[in-house]
Parts: structure tokens; sequence; C-alpha cells
């Protein structure tokens, strides 16, 4: 899913996109990732958060196939 350039400010509501693989959130104001944002059902190979300011990737891990 490309979701780039679009102001986003968080990640969530992902629970429902069971099949997603890619998901690509550069350009946009995502400060911070929060510890639910990924749930362990998720099978993201891609993950692109390039230009958000982000301090820290701490809560990715449950993304397992990344």
């Amino acid at each position: 899913m490309h979701a780039s350039n679009n102001e986003i400010t968080k990640v969530d509501n992902l629970e429902k996109l069971k099949q997603l693989r890619e998901l690509d959130l550069s350009k946009n104001r995502i400060r911070q990732i929060e510890p639910n944002s990924f749930h362990n059902g998720l099978i993201i190979s891609c993950l692109k958060v390039e230009e958000n300011g982000l301090r820290s990737l701490a809560n990715i891990e449950r993304l397992d196939r990344l």
C-alpha cells in the first residue's frame, strides 16, 4: 500500500489488512511508532518510513518478516 506524502501522523487501524505485504509511509509526519501499531498477524515484508523524522524504530519488532 502506497501512502507516502499524505501528512499522516500515526500508524493505526491496520488490523484488517491481513494480506498487507508492503507499506510505504515515507514523507509523512510520523514522529514515533506506538507499541500497538503493528500486530502479530501482519505479514509486512517491506516497510518504508524514510523522511518522517522518526526518533526510534523500537515498536516494529512484531514484524517478523521485515
